[in-house]
Order: C-alpha cells, then structure tokens, then sequence
C-alpha cells in the first residue's frame, strides 16, 4: 500500500496497489545451426518474440542483424514479451559451411566435339556455369564452344561451394587430310599404296566409324577408301574419299618389217609395227639407242637410221612396259673390180676373164651365152662362148651385193690358122661381123679407117676385131708394133 506525506502529514489513507513481476523465458530454437558459405545475425533463427541476438550470455549489447557470423561462434538469443526482455537467453553455435572450390585442369582438350558432361573437376556435388557465379546450371548435354570457359562448383553438406574452378574448353577438330580422289595403281596394290597429305592418316572402308584397315590389305579396283588424320592426339571426324582403279601392266606385240641389216651407203627405211595393245589406252613412245624420239607416239614408227628400236608403252606414270624391238644395222660392201677380158668371140672359143683385185666375198661367176669352164669363185675363169651373152660377176655380203657384166658378142664361120710361113692376115676375109690379125704380137694395135680416111673406133682384143655395129664396105686395116710404126695394111671386105 502506498501513502503519501504532506506538509509532514503522512496520509492516514493508502493506496492498494497489486504488483505483477514479468519474468519471460528464453526464446527456443536449434542450438546449432548452419549457413552455407556466410551469414549474418538476421540468418540466426529463434522463436519467441521481439527476439534480440547477442554475443554473450547475459548483458552486453544487442547485436546488429548485418553482423557477419563467425564459424562456430556461439550467438545468444532474447526475447522481449510485454516490454520485458528475457533474462535468460538462447544459445546458439553457428556453423558457417564454405566449400571450396572443386580442382581440376583448367584447360581442357576434347577431340572434335564435346558436352558438358565431357568437362572434369574433382568435387563433390559438380554443377557447371557458364559465368563465374550466379546463374544458372547448364544441363550435361549442352555442347561445348572452343575457346570458351566453364565454371564448377562443388556442393558439401548441402553447400554449394561460392566460388567455381574455371575450365577453358578447346575443341581440337582435324580438317580431313588433302589428296587426290581418284587414284590409279598398276596391276595391283595393298592401302600402304594409297596417298594423302595430313599426319598420322589412317584408311577406312567406311567414311565414318569402323576399323582402320591393315597396310596390307589389297586395294579393290572401283572401291572407295578414306583417309583421316589425327593432330594434337585427335583424329578427324571428316575423312578423305579416294576411289582407287587398278590399271594392268600394257602388253603389245612388236613387228618388224623390213631389213635389219644394211649395206653401207643404202637408205634405210624399216617399219616397226606395235599391234595387241593392251589396254588400249596406254600411250606410246618410241625409242633410239635409249633415246626417246620427239612426235613419236603412234603405234607404227618407220626407221630412217642406224641403232637399237624400241617402244615403251604406258597406262600411268610407273606402270610402263618396253616392248623390245629390233637393231639397224650396216655392213661395208664388198669390193669388185670391172670384169677384164675380151669383148667378142668366135663361137667355141675359150677365153680368160678376171675381176683381180676384188676381196670382201667369193665371187659367183654367172654365163649366159657360154659355159664357164673353170674358176668359179675366184677372180680369173675360163669361159667357153656359143652364142653372144653376157658375163656376170657378183658378190655379196649379208645385204651388199655388187655385180658387173660384160657383154660378149660371138660371131663369124671360125678363123682359119695361118700357116707359119704365111706373113700376117687378117680373115676371114670377107667377114660378116668379125675378123682375126693371125700372128698376133702381144702389145701390137688395130687401127681401123675408112677408104676416105676416117678412124673408126670398134672393139677389139687380142687381135680380134668386132665389126657387128659398122655398116657393110670395105676398111682398111693397119697393124701398128710396139715401136710404132705400121708392120702391115690390109683392105677388109664387110659383108652384111
């Protein structure tokens, strides 16, 4: 009860007053909780109301709700219920979770293409950004950019981890290898024949997937193979198509016509002939003594000089057979010197021809008109004339032949021997195409006029004279020695 004293009066009267203690209890709540990566005071949780946080027990001052939470700090909560704050408090230890980053190499190779889920980190919990922080989780199979970074984060007892590990990307992608697509081989070849231009080619039977072939495997005429490369451990994704054509090896058969041997000083003009050729596309080129001649590229080549002939046939560089052919060459001639002996016969007689000197060949003797009594082979013979013919010596050598002829006339009824006490005679007498001097001095001459004087000139040998070509009359006869001077003259009747 409550008096109250005035001029040093105490009230004889009081006041009843009822007293009413506000006593709250603590707020309630976790005593341990947990923030991921940070917190502050206003992430603390209590239920109760009018709920202050501090850092001690009791007394001190309220905390601010932007205080940032220290990991495994203990915060103390009140609450204040009808303007009266609790005396006892709310403890609380803050966990602060703050994962670090997951590891990893931060450039990363992939061959050709790649997704999201190609990247690597070591983590727990992994999840991909493509910013460094904030945003949002790209799916697995996003597929990668070259030259982009990605971000990763790892999550720990339900944290995820604030700061990421940056991965740049680089998508190794190989062109295809370069070469040509189509490609000849001769008669055969195996896929170590095939060409491209790339590193570490390898050929398939397939533009895409499958195995790589052996380099022994036989290449397929018509067949298509492909060649990848790989660069920096990647092999491309795109291929080379090469389609391969087996070519076989040409063949030709070879002619020759004409000579191949010539003589000396004979133009020469042999025709070499290619027929069956095999296939028909390949190409031609004739040779001399190794020697390709220009503009030669038919199948037919005639020769004009002396050597070694030959054609070489191709269907592509490297498949080339040589088709052997035929050597020109030349012999030197034999050598025949002209026939010497007489001109004109009386029929039956045997005379002397010669041809000495001659060498290279045997000498074949051939008479017509005549017999060839003996000698045949050699340079001298005997021929027996009948008739008026012609003398024939040959010779040959391989290709040379050399030949000369002498004509023989044979005419007259027959000569009559002198007597030996008989001066010189010339007869018969009358003749009709011949006559005899009878005795015949060895190194004596016959001169012919006619009665007017003129000198004629008429065949003669030996004291015999032909007169066939003269028209019929009467001649003189003059019979010159050695010395000169004119041992006899004689009148000689003609008779046709």
């Amino acid at each position: 009860y409550a008096s109250q004293t005035l001029s040093s009066c105490e009230s004889a009267t009081r006041l009843a007053v009822t007293a009413t203690v506000n006593a709250p209890a603590a707020p309630t709540g976790n005593a341990s909780q947990s923030f991921c990566n940070s917190g502050t005071v206003a992430s603390l949780s209590a239920t109760g109301a009018g709920i202050q946080w501090y850092a001690v027990p009791t007394g001190g001052s309220s905390l601010s709700a932007s205080v940032a939470l220290t990991n495994g700090s203990t915060y103390y909560a009140s609450q204040t219920l009808s303007s009266c704050e609790s005396a006892t408090r709310l403890a609380v230890t803050a966990t602060v979770n703050a994962p670090a980053a997951p590891t990893g190499n931060a450039s990363q190779s992939f061959c050709n293409s790649g997704t999201v889920a190609s990247l690597s980190a070591t983590g727990a919990g992994i999840q991909w950004y493509a910013v460094p922080t904030g945003g949002s989780s790209l799916s697995a199979s996003v597929a990668l950019t070259n030259g982009s970074t990605y971000y990763a984060s790892q999550t720990l007892s339900s944290c995820e981890s604030a700061t990421r590990l940056a991965v740049t990307a680089t998508i190794n992608a190989p062109a295809a290898p370069t070469g040509n697509a189509s490609q000849s081989f001769c008669n055969s070849g195996t896929v170590a024949s095939l060409s491209a231009t790339g590193v570490g080619i390898q050929w398939y039977a397939t533009p895409i997937g499958g195995t790589a072939l052996l380099p022994s495997a036989p290449l397929i005429n018509g067949s298509t193979y492909y060649a990848s490369q790989t660069l920096s451990g990647c092999e491309s994704a795109l291929r080379l198509g090469v389609t391969v054509a087996i070519v076989p090896q040409p063949s030709a058969a070879m002619a020759v016509a004409g000579p191949v041997v010539y003589c000396l000083g004979d133009p020469i003009s042999t025709l070499f002939q290619l027929s069956n050729v095999v296939p028909n596309v390949s190409t031609v080129q004739w040779f001399r003594n190794g020697q390709a001649i220009a503009n030669q590229t038919s199948a037919s080549f005639t020769a004009s000089q002396l050597g070694y002939y030959d054609a070489v046939l191709a269907t592509l560089p490297g498949c080339t057979t040589t088709i052997p052919g035929d050597t020109l060459t030349e012999v030197t001639p034999p050598t025949l010197y002209p026939i010497a002996g007489p001109t004109f016969s009386m029929p039956s007689d045997t005379l002397t021809y010669s041809t000495l000197g001659s060498s290279g060949a045997p000498i074949a003797w051939i008479v017509t008109g005549g017999v060839l009594v003996s000698g045949q082979g050699t340079p001298v013979v005997d021929v027996m004339w009948l008739i008026s013919g012609v003398l024939e010596a040959r010779m040959q050598d391989g290709p040379c032949i050399r030949t000369d002829t002498l004509h023989v006339r044979v005419s007259g009824i027959g000569f009559t021997e002198p007597k030996p006490e008989e001066s010189v005679q010339v007869y018969p007498n009358p003749t009709d195409g011949c006559a005899q001097i009878k005795p015949w001095h060895p190194g004596d001459r016959i001169v012919l006029y006619t009665l007017d004087g003129r000198r004629l000139e008429v065949l003669q040998s030996a004291g015999k004279l032909d007169l066939n070509d003269l028209p019929a009359g009467v001649y003189q006869v003059l019979i010159e020695g050695l010395d000169g001077r004119i041992g006899s003259r004689h009148r000689l009747v003609l008779q046709k």
